[in-house]
């Protein structure tokens, strides 16, 4: 794998990753879920 692959898979990721929390409060980034020990954050 190349350099600037990785760096082309690690900015999609971060894409997808922002999309995914867009809209959400900070009250829900920051809420933990039942059965789990860390915030999405």
């Amino acid at each position: 794998m190349d350099l600037q692959f990785a760096f082309e898979v690690n900015r999609q990721t971060r894409k997808n990753i922002l999309r995914s929390v867009e809209g959400l409060t900070e009250k829900q980034i920051n809420t933990i879920p039942e059965g789990f020990k860390n915030n999405i954050a």
